[in-house]
């Protein structure tokens, strides 16, 4: 009878022991507070799915394209998928490209609810970059058609809408011997405006591009340059009727960029370092393609992927790369930054074993909600064999945290108008002084009442009073 006792005890105690040990597991292994688990948008199959990218329309539905890579054949589609706002399937996996030949690589780009697709195919019918352009039901309204033509030997590419709803095109093709960077831009129907145009200088092989557009209609590319010294990254600056403004400047070293513009025209740029290692870049560049921040290194590690970044209507900077320096630690990271490259969140891993087997080519898009969309090619169904596209939300909520002006509040504050383009006013606080921070807490200057805001870039601000009597106003500043 004793020794059943014990045997009983020593059960459950073990059975304690490996309840306590699960438990403690799946919190050391929970996804980052604020991130969704994620959602596979590709059915459970054995055929292999990579290179996504992803964007969001006017009424927050996720679409999100890939091409099927079945290289040994020489065959691969270019599909696609619609989610909603939590990821629930409004459109299933379905074809865009409906030709049998090698479809790789798309793009995708939407201005409010036009939706625009762009890839690399080489068919009997040329070579090039095909296009079309989808309704909100998924159907086509242009049909897939080669856009612009090319070499045979094409390289992965970007492009981006402009305020014009003008699609702009960065991509390189092999040119006697050597491969050069070509600038192409379309309309909305997909019909060449400028078919292509060389960007890179003569006779220099140029690779692995990215493209940016600005208010103003500018468009910007960066892209690797080899000039007798490997992965010189290297900037031109194209005006809205595609004249230079300035030529192939060097930047720094790296490739792979993603480039964005802020309020104030400023020009934003992650990029995967490659001299002397292998880190993600930040740096930001004025009008006249002076470098006057950075380039930092901004991610944890040096054995990364190429990173991407999406800006939010407050201006943060969000950036996601892939980082598999080992298969055991492979995962994707994240980051948020301020428009002077400082971290608002410290790098983090969003995406990580068990869960994963090899992520990569990570994608991010920021919907009219500012949250956080991320698209991905993974492994784990089928290991070694095929990938899958997964799909992750962010919450995005800490960019409304105001730190260090939790004070006893007495009464409220209110200005002339807001939003406003040159300064506002407080009616009845002229004379005093008031300080004025950024959304995350940092100390911008102090003003009178009667002009606050004056000589500032655009964006979202604070007002506090000096004695923290008086309830912060967010105040919005527009060009």
């Amino acid at each position: 009878m004793i020794k059943i006792i014990i045997t009983k005890n020593i059960f459950y105690f073990i059975c304690i022991i490996l309840i306590l040990f699960t438990l403690n597991h799946n919190v050391l292994n929970a996804y980052p507070a604020g991130w969704s688990d994620d959602i596979l948008l590709t059915p459970a199959d054995s055929e292999a799915r990579v290179y996504p990218d992803l964007d969001v329309d006017a009424n927050n539905n996720i679409w999100v394209v890939w091409d099927t890579a079945n290289w040994p054949n020489g065959v691969a589609e270019i599909l696609f998928t619609k989610r909603d706002s939590m990821g629930n399937c409004l459109i299933p996996e379905s074809t865009v490209s409906n030709n049998v030949t090698y479809s790789m690589d798309p793009d995708i780009a939407i201005d409010n609810n036009i939706i625009q697709i762009v890839w690399l195919d080489e068919t009997p019918e040329g070579f090039g970059i095909w296009h079309t352009r989808l309704a909100e039901n998924g159907s086509s309204i242009v049909p897939p058609h080669i856009a612009v033509s090319g070499s045979n030997d094409l390289a992965p590419f970007r492009m981006v809408i402009d305020k014009f709803r003008q699609i702009n095109i960065i991509w390189n093709e092999l040119v006697s011997s050597h491969y050069q960077m070509n600038y192409s831009k379309l309309d909305s129907m997909g019909n060449p405006i400028i078919s292509k145009m060389r960007v890179s200088l003569p006779n220099i092989n140029a690779f692995w591009g990215g493209i940016g557009v600005d208010s103003f209609g500018n468009v910007h590319l960066a892209y690797r340059s080899d000039s007798g010294t490997s992965d010189r990254l290297t900037y031109t600056k194209l005006d809205r009727l595609s004249n230079f403004l300035i030529n192939n400047k060097f930047i720094g070293y790296g490739v792979s960029p993603t480039i964005i513009a802020d309020h104030s025209q400023n020009i934003h740029i992650v990029y995967y370092g490659i001299n002397p290692n292998s880190q993600i870049r930040y740096g930001k560049i004025n009008q006249n393609g002076d470098v006057v921040i950075g380039p930092k290194n901004i991610s944890l590690n040096a054995t990364n992927d190429a990173p991407h970044m999406a800006m939010d209507s407050l201006q943060f900077l969000h950036v996601v790369w892939g980082d598999c320096g080992s298969l055991d630690s492979c995962g994707i990271f994240y980051t948020k930054l301020d428009t002077l490259g400082n971290y608002v969140i410290s790098p983090e891993k969003i995406v990580y074993r068990p869960y994963c087997y090899y992520p990569w080519h990570a994608r991010i898009a920021v919907d009219l909600s500012n949250k956080l969309n991320i698209a991905w090619s993974d492994q784990r169904l089928y290991p070694e064999e095929s990938s899958h596209i997964f799909y992750k939300r962010g919450e995005n909520d800490q960019s409304i945290e105001e730190k260090g002006i939790k004070q006893p509040i007495t009464s409220n504050l209110s200005c002339s108008s807001n939003p406003f383009t040159s300064y506002t006013r407080i009616p009845g606080y002229e004379k005093e002084d008031f300080n004025l921070s950024d959304v995350t807490g940092r100390y911008i200057g102090s003003y009178k009442g009667a002009k606050i805001g004056e000589n500032l870039p655009a964006g979202v601000y604070f007002i506090i009073s000096q004695d923290k009597s008086l309830k912060p106003l967010r105040i919005v500043k527009i060009k």
